[in-house]
C-alpha cells in the first residue's frame, strides 16, 4: 500500500502563542479522513529546549501506537535533510525547505491556481 511521510518543522513554535486546541483536533480530523497512509511523521523541533520538546513526547503517546511508532521527533536541530536519510529519504523526496531539490510549494501553488480556474468556470 502507498502512503505519504510528512516532515513538520515546529521552529520558531512558541507554545503559548500559537498552540490552538482547536487547530489540533482539525488536524487530527483531517488525518482521520486523508485519502492516502501515513507511513513516518518527521518533526523538527530546532534549539531542544522549548515546551514543545517537552510537551510533544506525551503527544504521541496520547495519540495511539499508530501515530506513535511512526512519528520521530528530531530535536536540538534544523538540518532536516541529514536527519532523514538514515530513513531512506534522499533530495529528491524532501522538499527544499528542508534542504532537499523537491519544489513543493511551486507545484502546490500551480494546483491551485488550476483548481481556481475550475472553480471559476463552473460558476460562469
Amino acid at each position: 500500500p502507498r502512503g505519504f511521510v510528512a516532515l513538520v518543522s515546529i521552529l520558531g513554535f512558541d507554545l503559548y502563542k500559537h498552540y490552538d486546541r482547536t487547530m489540533t483536533k482539525t488536524v487530527l480530523a483531517i488525518y482521520a479522513v486523508f485519502p492516502g497512509e501515513l507511513k513516518a511523521l518527521h518533526v523538527f523541533t530546532g534549539s531542544g529546549r522549548s515546551v514543545a520538546d517537552l510537551i510533544l513526547p506525551m503527544y504521541k503517546h496520547m495519540y495511539g501506537k499508530h501515530l506513535r511508532m511512526r512519528c520521530v521527533i528530531h530535536h536540538g536541530t534544523t538540518q532536516g535533510l541529514s536527519n532523514v536519510r538514515d530513513y531512506g529519504l534522499t533530495e529528491q523526496h524532501v522538499d527544499a525547505v528542508f534542504g532537499g531539490v523537491l519544489k513543493n510549494q511551486r507545484r502546490c501553488e500551480e494546483w491551485l491556481g488550476q483548481r481556481r480556474e475550475i472553480e471559476r468556470s463552473k460558476h460562469k
